[in-house]
């Protein structure tokens, strides 16, 4: 009798959301990271990084979800060749509309052996800001 056991150690996924790019002498930047916003059309990008994942061709995917769990986007599915068991990613997200107030989940999906499965999230919270007096 042989016994397999599959190496299950969940990868490690760490999310950031920036208003935008800028460039700084030459370079791009990411800037001004935010996790609160107004009900309105929003343009932003997101930086993740992943490890503990095996090196190879890995496929993933986002999926932006509302506060009543219906999905407002989802990303084609990406491939990546990671080395050393890590790798990072920057997606630009352009005119998504934010109307309902409330927690916006933001998940990160990667392929396993029977689909993709969710490994990491971030929360961006739509709600009428104060106006400054």
């Amino acid at each position: 009798m042989v016994i397999s056991i599959m190496n299950i150690s969940p990868a490690i996924v760490n999310i950031l959301v920036f208003d935008e790019i800028t460039k700084l002498h030459g370079r791009d930047l990411l800037f001004n990271p935010f996790f609160k916003a107004p009900p309105i059309t929003l343009s932003f990008v997101t930086y993740t990084m992943v490890s503990n994942v095996p090196n190879g061709i890995n496929n993933f995917k986002f999926r932006i979800m509302d506060p009543t769990n219906e999905i407002m986007h989802e990303t084609k599915i990406n491939a990546v060749d990671v080395k050393d068991n890590a790798f990072s990613n920057v997606l630009i997200w352009n005119n998504v509309h934010f109307k309902m107030l409330g927690e916006h989940t933001i998940t990160f999906y990667l392929a396993t052996e029977t689909g993709f499965e969710p490994m990491g999230s971030t929360v961006i919270i739509i709600d009428n800001l104060p106006k400054n007096p």
